[in-house]
Parts: structure tokens; C-alpha cells; sequence
């Protein structure tokens, strides 16, 4: 009887589709590896200037809002005395 020599038997195919397997997952494997790894670091680096410009718009309205405060402060002081002398005279 002769022995049936198969890929799936035969020790040197299974040497050279495990090679295979080896020599094409290790680069596609480390390509996306690298990748993922640049993809993450430019999304946080988006977040950080999304983050960094949201502040930068609520900064200038909380300033605008502060420049108004004087003048507002003003006329309320006024409105008050106003009516601190209507009071005080009846």
C-alpha cells in the first residue's frame, strides 16, 4: 500500500502555509497596527483644537459679557437711586 501524500498531511506543506500565514499577517498585521496608531493621535489632537477653540469662544463671550457689566452697573445704580429718593420724600 502506498501512503497518500495530502497538503493537509505533508509536514513541508504545513511548514510553507504556516511561513505564508507568518510572512503575510506580520506586515498587514504592523501596517494596521500603525495606522490605528496615527488615527488615534490625530483624532486627539483634533479633539484637543475642537476643545482648545470651544474654550477660546466661551472665554470671549464670558469677557464680552464683563465689558457690558460697568455700564449696566450704571444704570442700575441710577434706577436704584431713583427710587431711593421717591421713597425718601413721602
Amino acid at each position: 500500500m502506498r501512503a497518500r501524500i495530502s497538503i493537509r498531511r505533508s509536514i513541508v506543506a504545513r511548514r510553507i502555509f504556516g511561513l505564508f500565514v507568518i510572512c503575510v499577517l506580520i506586515p498587514i498585521g504592523s501596517l494596521a497596527f500603525l495606522s490605528l496608531w496615527q488615527m488615534a493621535s490625530r483624532l486627539e489632537e483634533e479633539t484637543n483644537l475642537r476643545l482648545h477653540h470651544a474654550n477660546k469662544s466661551i472665554g470671549v463671550s464670558i469677557l464680552e459679557g464683563l465689558a457690558f457689566l460697568p455700564s449696566e452697573m450704571q444704570v442700575l445704580a441710577v434706577s436704584n437711586r431713583r427710587d431711593v429718593k421717591k421713597f425718601s420724600l413721602s
